[in-house]
């Protein structure tokens, strides 16, 4: 609020605004499940979502309106980790690391279409105001609705027994619920996967889940999103940027 208070201009004309909102399971295990569970079970308007790694769900990724972005906050951060600066990872790496385990990001972003729809159709000109965002957001993550576990858990005798060995001892694993991407390399996987899914109909990049309840999202803890940021790299404006911006 302060920030929009202190622009020199009165309606700025957003092209594509980012909303993120994040939630913290009690393990990293927790968090992936969850993504490649929302990921096999979930749909937008776009339809299924994209799983990308194992740790991302998107839901309408090439869309030119709207797209919500599910993905685990310590692999991202590994993953950029490994073009910081030395020196910088090891003074953050730790601390970063820990804080991030188990936290999953939201992240939906609105392009100009999307925008000026709801400019002109659900608030007004005050859609974007501080007190508006948390209602935008929400308004996109209730459309992703969960469904009856949609991916395949068997196949037929018949369809199986068309696998060869090799397959044969990667369903088998994937039923006991193991993460085949913590047993094969990304190549195997990927190719066993591919495999797997054009013989049978079966995705073994999701967990079986037959169990798993039809809404997850109604399982979440309200009193897990938006953990507390890490306080020991939290960096205020100086006295004087305050004044010369206005940010009292």
């Amino acid at each position: 609020p302060q920030s929009w208070k202190a622009c020199m201009f009165s309606r700025p004309r957003f092209t594509r605004i980012d909303l993120t909102r994040s939630y913290r399971f009690q393990t990293q295990a927790e968090a992936d499940d969850y993504i490649r569970f929302v990921a096999g079970n979930a749909r937008s308007r776009h339809g299924a979502a994209t799983l990308v790694g194992g740790s991302t769900a998107y839901f309408g990724q090439h869309s030119r309106r709207w797209t919500m972005k599910i993905y685990a906050k310590a692999h991202e951060y590994l993953h950029h980790e490994r073009k910081v600066q030395r020196l910088v990872a090891k003074v953050l790496n730790g601390d970063l690391v820990e804080w991030s385990q188990g936290i999953v990001r939201f992240e939906l972003t609105l392009r100009t279409p999307e925008l000026e729809d709801i400019n002109s159709y659900r608030y007004g000109q005050q859609a974007f105001e501080s007190q508006h965002l948390l209602d935008v957001w929400q308004h996109y993550f209730d459309r992703i609705t969960m469904t009856e576990n949609t991916i395949m858990n068997t196949a037929s005798p018949l369809l199986e027994h068309t696998l060869p060995g090799r397959l044969h001892g990667a369903l088998s694993l994937w039923r006991t619920g193991t993460d085949l991407r913590a047993v094969y390399p990304p190549r195997t996987f990927y190719r066993y996967r591919l495999e797997i899914l054009d013989k049978t109909g079966i995705d073994v990049s999701v967990p079986p889940a037959p169990d798993a309840p039809q809404n997850v999202r109604a399982e979440l803890d309200p009193s897990r999103w938006d953990p507390e940021p890490l306080q020991a790299h939290t960096v205020l404006p100086r006295d004087d940027l305050k004044a010369q911006y206005k940010l009292v």
